[in-house]
């Protein structure tokens, strides 16, 4: 797999998009967006994006669901509020029972990206609390490059 270099990363590279507006309590004491608020963003598209994929929600009494595995995150640029963002995400790899998913998030009217993250996803059902094959539904929705 070829790496990315995610400062170089567009809307266009994405599949899913949410936009989201943010909050003055997100903020830090230097009067930037803090760091782990952007977790949070990516969190709720990330999981808008696994219900767009055909799954009811990510829940623990589902057979299909998905737990994180681990993460990597680049901050890129600074972000003030207020501030419209766009949290984007794609299916970037798939295994045979974990998967990537990279986000990113701009700011609206900015081209590059803002903060990304790439996420290795476990695909696990709860009821056995193990991990089973990535569903066919995330595999229909691999990034074409």
């Amino acid at each position: 797999m070829t790496k990315i270099d995610y400062k170089y990363l567009t809307r266009s590279d994405f599949d899913h998009s949410v936009s989201m507006q943010t909050r003055w309590r997100d903020m830090d004491s230097i009067g930037h967006l803090n760091h782990a608020i952007y977790l949070t963003y990516m969190e709720s598209a990330r999981t808008d994006f696994y219900v767009s994929m055909g799954f009811s929600d990510v829940r623990r009494e589902q057979d299909e669901s998905i737990i994180l595995g681990g993460m990597d995150i680049e901050y890129l640029d600074q972000c003030k509020h207020p501030a419209k963002l766009d949290v984007c995400h794609r299916v970037n790899r798939i295994g045979g029972k974990s998967f990537d998913l990279l986000g990113a998030v701009f700011v609206e009217g900015k081209a590059k990206p803002i903060c990304t993250g790439l996420f290795r996803m476990v695909s696990f059902n709860y009821n056995e609390n193990q991990s089973i094959p990535v569903p066919q539904a995330v595999r229909e929705n691999l990034h074409a490059s």
